[in-house]
């Protein structure tokens, strides 16, 4: 695939209390966890230095075992 096709995505979780970051692409279609950060500044920072394309949040279906 060439590489000015491929696409970086950035799958965000955003709990209560950290916020998982997962990366995947247009190449091989699979996302794998990334890291855990602590605050929106750092979602920005991942963003930048890896060089993400599309952005993907979760839709929370519980918060606190309340079904939303």
């Amino acid at each position: 695939m060439n590489h000015e096709l491929r696409k970086k995505y950035l799958g965000i979780d955003w709990g209560e209390v950290r916020i998982g970051l997962a990366l995947g692409d247009s190449e091989t279609k699979i996302a794998t966890p990334f890291k855990t950060v602590g605050n929106a500044d750092e979602v920005a920072k991942a963003i930048s230095e890896e060089e993400i394309n599309i952005v993907i949040v979760g839709k929370p279906v519980r918060i606190m075992n309340y079904e939303l």
